[in-house]
């Protein structure tokens, strides 16, 4: 999924997800390639609603899915949401950044 660069097979994959009624906040790794995918095909809708489910998930991501969620959320022009990620990340959970989410 993370190389298909034809937008069509990423829409054929999605309403797969779809069809399935996967959470995809329920394993991190799908949750990372989703938010990468949807970030580099500007799924902006899809964005918006798999960060949506996040926040109300509980979900306790690694410091890998921090990076894909403050990219999502830059993608989507939410500043105000990045730099409460980042805050959380850093303050809340204490990990320390590195070449991964930067």
């Amino acid at each position: 999924l993370k190389k298909v660069r034809n937008q069509k097979d990423v829409s054929l994959v999605l309403q797969l997800l779809d069809r399935a009624g996967l959470d995809v906040c329920a394993d991190e790794i799908l949750l990372n390639t989703v938010l990468e995918t949807c970030t580099r095909h500007r799924e902006t809708r899809r964005l918006e609603s798999i960060l949506a489910t996040f926040m109300k998930s509980g979900l306790r991501p690694s410091l890998h899915t921090y990076g894909s969620l403050i990219k999502a959320s830059a993608a989507l022009k939410n500043l105000d949401q990045c730099w409460a990620l980042w805050r959380e990340m850093e303050d809340r959970r204490a990990m320390v950044p590195n070449d991964i989410v930067l």
